[in-house]
């Protein structure tokens, strides 16, 4: 359960509404349910009086630094809450009130630095993706997806992978966990990934042999930019696959 409001947030109530803005309003600033603001207004209209009226608190010395605190946010249409205020209190008019945490009944700073050391990262969420297949991986390294074909670490070759269609790539997991991903709906149809075929041999499959040396020359090609490929180059590779 709530504790009951402080003073300053009561304070803060009455200048809010004074100002116009209506109960629900005022709660959703606060953080505090509609009813309690209402209750508050309630007991100012009847004039009520409790233990603290006696007392001289330190937020109706600066309610009119509230007033005109919360007349700037709204122009500056930014979001406001009691802690911005409180600190803007603090720093413009020495304000040496509390703010309490209303989890912990303990100074925010004190309830942050407690919980410091049990925070843990968030967990990495899996790209939503709209399209999840099964492939087998082929001989060649490659799983077919969506008219297109994707290298796979050779290890994986005759197993089963997921494939996903995520919005801008293609996934593939294998052991539970992603192995590769490839830019989606390229206009490439054969996408190449030179480290799937590089590796030790495991206990079921052996590694691709190396390029030779007409493999080693279409490499080279393919790493120049089209315009700088020579023809004769080309013509000794047809040469050489006769």
């Amino acid at each position: 359960m709530r504790p009951r409001l402080r003073r300053e947030e009561v304070v803060t109530i009455h200048v809010l509404t004074e100002k116009g803005e209506g109960a629900s309003a005022v709660a959703r600033r606060l953080g505090v349910t509609e009813g309690a603001v209402r209750y508050h207004l309630r007991r100012r209209a009847e004039g009520a009086v409790d233990g603290r009226q006696g007392k001289v608190f330190k937020a109706a010395a600066v309610g009119e630094a509230i007033r005109v605190w919360f007349e700037s946010a709204a122009e500056g249409e930014r979001p406001v809450n009691v802690r911005d205020l409180y600190e803007h209190l603090q720093a413009e008019h020495v304000y040496a009130g509390s703010y309490v945490c209303p989890a912990t009944g303990q100074t925010v700073q004190a309830s942050w630095e407690a919980e410091l050391e049990r925070l843990a990262p968030l967990p990495i969420l899996p790209e939503p993706f709209d399209v999840v297949v099964t492939r087998p991986v082929q001989a060649d390294c490659m799983v077919h997806f969506e008219n297109r074909q994707y290298p796979v670490p050779f290890r994986f070759v005759g197993q089963p992978v997921e494939v996903r269609g995520c919005a801008d790539t293609v996934q593939i997991l294998a052991e539970g966990r992603i192995v590769r991903e490839y830019p989606r709906g390229t206009a490439e149809r054969v996408l190449i990934d030179p480290s799937c075929y590089e590796g030790e041999a495991t206990a079921t499959v052996l590694p691709p042999r190396p390029l030779g040396r007409m493999g080693r020359r279409l490499e080279e090609i393919r790493a120049l930019p089209v315009e700088q490929r020579p023809l004769d180059l080309y013509a000794a590779l047809a040469e050489v696959a006769r």
